[in-house]
């Protein structure tokens, strides 16, 4: 699709769309490429995607994207040099809870008998 002076190119992957634009200089799929490499390396990073975890992880993709892109030009997707770069660490989409205890395996108390 076009508007002006302006290509936007989408991926979409897991019900997810990743959006980018491209200027009329630059080819509409290299921005579809690098949006494929992207989906790769979140994949890679955090697992499998879904609104949540991209949620709790935008810190980790903020500092992906940074690494990828300067002033919008890309400059690296290989997966070794950005692990170079990269400092933080992914976080789970299922965090370890405190009121969950179920899969602690905790022995099960029954309660006094005049409480049943």
């Amino acid at each position: 699709m076009a508007h002006e002076e302006l290509h936007f190119v989408h991926v979409r992957h897991a019900g997810l769309y990743f959006v980018a634009t491209a200027t009329p200089g630059i080819s509409p799929f290299t921005a579809v490429e690098f949006l494929n490499r992207l989906v790769t390396l979140l994949r890679d990073y955090c697992g499998p995607l879904s609104e949540k975890t991209i949620g709790l992880n935008f810190a980790l993709i903020y500092e992906l994207l940074d690494e990828m892109l300067d002033y919008g030009y890309i400059q690296t997707t290989a997966p070794d040099m950005l692990k170079n770069f990269i400092q933080m660490e992914p976080v789970l989409s299922q965090p370890f809870s405190l009121l969950d205890l179920s899969t602690v395996g905790l022995v099960s108390i029954p309660p006094p008998s005049g409480e049943r």
